[in-house]
């Protein structure tokens, strides 16, 4: 049985102790020591911004004696500095470390203190440098940056050790093999960058003085059932523990995220509709009519609505069936399966986002008969309809398709950890993933 509780924190409940309650009550010491010991890369961007304010502010007191040809050097060194801006920002943020919001509030951080000082001395200084190319300059730092950061939270490879001294055989099953394992609480936690804890060992004085020097030594603490969830991405349907829905006290991210499908899709229109023109004379050229496949989706709170979709598909009346799309379906026509390979046939949907009925990052919709068998036999099923449906989701990067029952119920493990975890952090690495996954022909049926 699924229970949910309301929480404001990602991960909060009770198996979450450790993790909670180590990580908050260290984390001063920990960026202290961090301070001590390294030039955080914002630190030297502040730095180089106040050198181009410095040397702005000398040439303003020195402008009575200056000519038109050193202003020419001056705006000439100007350019080429918003030019290497974003190369800059790139290389501190591979010096940035800790988790993905600390990281791109740095590189937000270095994107300023290095790009305002430049529009501030354009602005008083009779230099001809455009607007236009000192902001494409920012976009570019801030895309490089962010995209940076994100790249490295993904696919770097953490140091992670697990307190093994009350774990059994099962728990240890459920923790990655790579991990390593600690049985002296005397070892030197320094270089570790995440550390599993069993609520029990917090009990003992010698272990919880280890516990203590690993979050002063910056390293995470996670208590050993959030660590497994946050590994697997899932959340198993017959756990005993409560749900700590995010996504139930984050109405601020939501209208944020609102607004940000509506501007993405307002910005992506242009291009979007040209592929679609493409495609539509192809399907009629290839298939006839219709164009449109339009099928009754569940949306939030369970309201029924109408998603748009390229027909991919024979059309007759076996594709109207209330069954999901098997892998090497024979359904699909030759001109489908290209459209669905690059994911061509989803694009319909963005007017979905546009009008409020989906978003682009959330659980995927699914037909109403479904819906109904899958509610009866997955206890929790329901809960994705907390949110609206979105084009990709958390579960559709991470497993894929389902078909059958079983594969249903993996998959609703996956939308309930996004329900858990919703955020900015969670929905970025789904963009980044989604963008891969678009490329590997083994997610497409």
């Amino acid at each position: 049985m699924v229970n949910t509780v309301a929480s404001e924190q990602n991960g909060a409940g009770n198996g979450a102790s450790a993790d909670s309650n180590g990580s908050s009550l260290f984390m001063g010491s920990s960026q202290q020591s961090n301070r001590a010991f390294k030039l955080h890369p914002g630190h030297a961007a502040f730095l180089l911004g106040v050198l181009v304010v410095g040397i702005g502010i000398l040439t303003i007191a020195l402008s009575d004696e200056i000519d038109r040809q050193i202003l020419n050097h001056v705006e000439f060194l100007s350019r080429v500095l918003v030019l290497l801006l974003p190369a800059i920002v790139v290389i501190f943020s591979f010096a940035v470390e800790g988790p993905l919001p600390r990281r791109i509030m740095a590189v937000l951080f270095c994107v300023l203190a290095t790009h305002v000082p430049i529009i501030l001395m354009s602005a008083i200084l009779p230099l001809r440098v455009t607007p236009q190319l000192i902001f494409m300059g920012a976009f570019l730092s801030l895309a490089f940056g962010i995209t940076i950061a994100l790249l490295r939270v993904v696919y770097r490879k953490r140091i992670v050790s697990v307190i093994a001294t009350d774990l059994g055989p099962e728990a240890l099953k459920q923790i990655d093999q790579d991990i390593r394992l600690i049985d002296d609480p005397k070892a030197d936690p320094c270089g570790l960058d995440l550390l599993v804890v069993p609520r029990s060992v917090l009990s003992t004085s010698i272990w919880a003085d280890f516990v203590a020097r690993a979050a002063v030594a910056g390293c995470e603490i996670q208590s050993v059932t959030n660590y497994v969830k946050r590994h697997a991405g899932r959340i198993h349907l017959d756990g005993d523990e409560p749900l700590a829905l995010a996504c139930l006290n984050r109405p601020a991210y939501r209208l944020v995220k609102r607004a940000m499908d509506i501007a993405i899709v307002l910005l992506m229109a242009p291009l979007v509709l040209a592929i679609l023109a493409v495609a539509s004379m192809a399907i009629l050229i290839d298939m006839g009519r219709p164009i449109l496949f339009v099928q009754d989706r569940v949306g939030q709170a369970g309201r029924v609505f109408r998603m748009y979709k390229l027909r991919t598909m024979h059309n007759d009346p076996a594709t109207k069936r209330q069954n999901a799309t098997a892998k090497n379906d024979g359904r699909i026509t030759r001109l489908g399966r290209l459209l669905r390979r690059y994911h061509i046939d989803e694009l319909p949907q963005l007017w979905n986002v546009l009008i409020g009925e989906m978003t682009l990052i959330g659980p995927r919709p699914e037909q109403p008969a479904l819906v109904a068998a899958y509610a009866e036999h997955l206890p929790g099923y329901d809960l994705r309809h907390l949110v609206r449906p979105g084009i990709t989701g958390w579960s559709q990067v991470r497993f894929g398709y389902a078909e059958t029952l079983e594969e249903t119920r993996e998959k609703i493990e996956f939308d309930l950890f996004y329900l858990e975890r919703f955020g900015p952090a969670l929905d970025a690495e789904i963009a980044l993933r989604t963008i891969i996954a678009i490329f590997d022909p083994n997610r497409v049926r």
